[in-house]
């Protein structure tokens, strides 16, 4: 078995959440509140709801959303949805655009925003974490009319890597821990397909 990394994704993918998670792409989730409940020695316990109290609800909601792209297009877009949002809540709506799942899964977990548009292993990550978290909605994909993408090795057009097999002894660079395309699916695949990914690969880094 591989040591480190397969024993790290088995741990989340063996969770009954996960089942639930890996089938969509994307996933636009809330982090709601807690509301107080006294119990019989007088000391309020906190008692997870669906609902947020009227009091906890901030005057601005905040999105974090993770951005592969930083082009006049995409400000363009989030300014536009920004407005729509804004409009249809009639209330004040603020997009963090985010280069790092991480910082996007921390935001959501101590509550600094209130909405996050987080891939499935994010959301597992998020949901362990704060189990206040609830997804809200999940895209489907336009062209297929289905609720998955794809993932892609990409190499150089140089090189001499014509199959899976010639990856051995070479760099492999995954996205980010936190990447369901751009890690949790590439590992499952080259773990499918017999590789060590401890010890078949010169090394593993994350970009």
């Amino acid at each position: 078995m591989q040591p480190y990394l397969q024993q790290q994704l088995n741990s989340l993918i063996k969770r009954p959440i996960a089942l639930i998670a890996l089938v969509v792409p994307t996933l636009i989730v809330i982090s709601t509140g807690c509301t107080t409940q006294t119990s019989s020695n007088n000391n309020p316990q906190p008692t997870p709801t669906s609902q947020v109290s009227v009091e906890s609800v901030p005057s601005t909601l905040t999105i974090a959303y993770i951005s592969i792209r930083n082009d006049t297009q995409q400000q363009e877009q989030l300014q536009t949805l920004t407005k729509y949002l804004t409009k249809t809540l009639k209330r004040p709506v603020s997009i963090q655009a985010l280069k790092d799942y991480n910082r996007s899964v921390d935001l959501l977990v101590e509550e600094k925003v209130q909405v996050a548009i987080l891939g499935p292993l994010s959301y597992i990550e998020a949901k362990q974490r704060n189990p206040q978290i609830e997804p809200i909605a999940a895209p489907i994909n336009k062209g297929t009319g289905r609720p998955w993408y794809k993932s892609a090795i990409i190499v150089n057009s140089g090189s001499r890597i014509k199959t899976i097999e010639d990856l051995k002894g070479k760099r492999l660079g995954f996205v980010s821990k936190l990447s369901t395309s751009g890690y949790m699916f590439p590992v499952v695949y080259l773990l499918e397909q017999g590789f060590n990914l401890d010890t078949d690969f010169a090394s593993v880094q994350f970009l």
